[in-house]
This record gives C-alpha cells, sequence and structure tokens, in this order.
C-alpha cells in the first residue's frame, strides 16, 4: 500500500467518524451514528403505525379504519391533506385547490387550510397516522427549500414507504368524503378488489410487486416550480376502480400506483423512475439533495432535475 493509498483512508475514515457524530439526515435530532448511519449506509425506517388501539371499542361506521375493529369516537376531522403540508406551500398566503366536487373543470379555489376536511376516520386512528403526516412535513419543506433557497441545507432522508403511504391516505381521504370528482361530477370511489388499503398503510412491505412511487419526467428535466401540490385519481381499465394517484409536487410529476399495473398494457412505466432513492434539485449553483429510503435496501435509480423559475399560483 503506498502512502497516498493510506492517507486516502484515513481520511476517510476520519470523514466517517465525523458523519457519525452528526445530526442524523432524518432530522430526528439523534446522532447519525445511533440512528440511521450505519457503517456507510444511510437507512430510514418505515415508521411503525399502531393502527390496533387496545380496548374493545365497536368499529364505528364513518372511520374508514373501521375494518380493524377498535375505534376510539369520536369521529375527528382528517385534513385531507395535511394541515402543515397546505401551511408549507401557502407560506401563510392562500392555498388553492381545484377538482373537487363544487368547482367547475378547470376552475380553482384558494381555502384556509381549517376548510378543507372531512369526516372520514376516528380519533384514535387519525392519531395513529400522525407519523405519515410528519413526513410529508419534512419532505415538502426540503423540497420547497431546494427551490426557494440558494444555499443547500443538509440532505433530508426520509422513509419512502411513509411518502407512499401518506399519498394514499390522502387519496382515501379524498375518496371516503366523496371529494373525488372531474367539474362538478362525481368520479367513483372504489378501490380495485385487490387494494386493501387500510392494510397497505398499516404494513408498508404488504405492497404489490411493481406498485409505489413513480417519476414520471424525463430525468435531468427542467422545470417551473408550481408552489402547489395538485393531485389526480387514476383509474383502471373499466373506469369504475380507483388504482392509483397523479400528482404533481412543487413542478415534479409522480405517479402513485396502488394496484399491481399491467406492464404489458403499460408501456410508459418502462421509461418512468420506480422509487427513486434521491431528488437532487439544481438550483443556480447548489445542489439540493432529499434522499428516499427502501427496505429492500438496494440501489435505486436518482432524479435529477433542474429548478427552471416560480410561477404565480
Amino acid at each position: 500500500m503506498t502512502r497516498r493509498q493510506r492517507s486516502l483512508m484515513l481520511q476517510a475514515k476520519r470523514e466517517r467518524e465525523q458523519q457519525k457524530g452528526s445530526p442524523c439526515r432524518c432530522r430526528s435530532g439523534r446522532i447519525a451514528g445511533i440512528c440511521c448511519l450505519s457503517g456507510d449506509r444511510w437507512h430510514k425506517s418505515p415508521a411503525s403505525l399502531r393502527l390496533r388501539l387496545p380496548g374493545s371499542a365497536p368499529p364505528l361506521d364513518r372511520c374508514y379504519m373501521r375494518t380493524l375493529g377498535n375505534c376510539e369516537a369520536p369521529i375527528s376531522r382528517e385534513h385531507i391533506i395535511t394541515e402543515s403540508v397546505i401551511e408549507i406551500l401557502s407560506s401563510g398566503g392562500e392555498f388553492t385547490v381545484g377538482g373537487l366536487p363544487w368547482l367547475r373543470s378547470g376552475e380553482t379555489k384558494a381555502l384556509a387550510p381549517g376548510n378543507l376536511t372531512a369526516k372520514c376516520l376516528c380519533k384514535g386512528h387519525n392519531s395513529a397516522i400522525h407519523p405519515l403526516d410528519d413526513c410529508a412535513k419534512l419532505f415538502f419543506s426540503a423540497l420547497k427549500h431546494s427551490l426557494e433557497k440558494a444555499n443547500a441545507e443538509h440532505p433530508l432522508l426520509v422513509s419512502g414507504h411513509d411518502l407512499e403511504r401518506w399519498l394514499l391516505k390522502t387519496l382515501k381521504a379524498m375518496a371516503a368524503s366523496g371529494n373525488l370528482a372531474s367539474g362538478r361530477v362525481k368520479l367513483p370511489d372504489l378501490f380495485q378488489g385487490d387494494v386493501d388499503v387500510v392494510r397497505m398503510i398499516e404494513n408498508p412491505l404488504s405492497w404489490a410487486t411493481a406498485t409505489g412511487l413513480y417519476f414520471v419526467m424525463p430525468s435531468g428535466s427542467r422545470f417551473i416550480n408550481n408552489t402547489r401540490i395538485q393531485i389526480q385519481p387514476w383509474y383502471g381499465e373499466s373506469r369504475q376502480e380507483l388504482v392509483g394517484l397523479w400528482t404533481n409536487f412543487l413542478g415534479l410529476e409522480f405517479v402513485l400506483m396502488i394496484a399491481a399495473p399491467n406492464v404489458a398494457r403499460s408501456p410508459a412505466l418502462g421509461h418512468w423512475l420506480h422509487r427513486p432513492g434521491r431528488i437532487k434539485v439544481r438550483t443556480g449553483g447548489s445542489v439540493h439533495l432529499i434522499e428516499l429510503s427502501w427496505a429492500d435496501l438496494r440501489k435505486h435509480p436518482s432524479i435529477n432535475a433542474s429548478f427552471d423559475r416560480s410561477v404565480v399560483r
């Protein structure tokens, strides 16, 4: 071994030790070496949701998790889109929505966060899924920072499974509350027969092969920040059953597939990035990094995008 090689090895060791003693990328406040950093690998495990509440309380009809059989009264107001996410995207101003039953096709309306709610979960189950809201808050806060600030923060690490489950519970809340619509015409709220929404929210490893989050834009895209989240239900061939959700995160387009897709009939899937491992956004001279962690621990494809400009909502 040459002197240069020994020097590089010592330098790499010092850097690893320094990383272990630094704050964890998941923003838990814990030291990385006792949180999400093992050796030279970062991994954020999906949140363990305590959906099976203790006791023997009867199920409540209006709670979409009533199949678990242990609801906690009363039925609470569930934000269809997490309130903290709305606050991040609105930046203290207005939050614009579209696609609701009482809006015309293409019409948008500014709403206060408290107006976008539905009574579709009991108090106990609403509280139990809060870790998914926390994940979404961190994700959107970091993504918004990457589009608006010149300085790059430390990389953020979140569980990709938690982000998927947050999107799924958002879709379920829209369906359960009758808020799936196109041009004031309500759309079907039935999920494809083999999709067990509650089980998928509870257990991220129960998702079928080829389901999950897809990035649908060409890697290397330049994009415009729309300063909002847009969502649209995705239906199967019958146009009567939900199989996924199209969404736009501040200008980046994704599709969440919750039913196993027919790859032969969906050639576009071959061009999409399934469960990306990181999102790299270049804004000016800075590169911002959000890492998504997956249970299989394999290397997942990266999204590389350049921020173009903001637009007025």
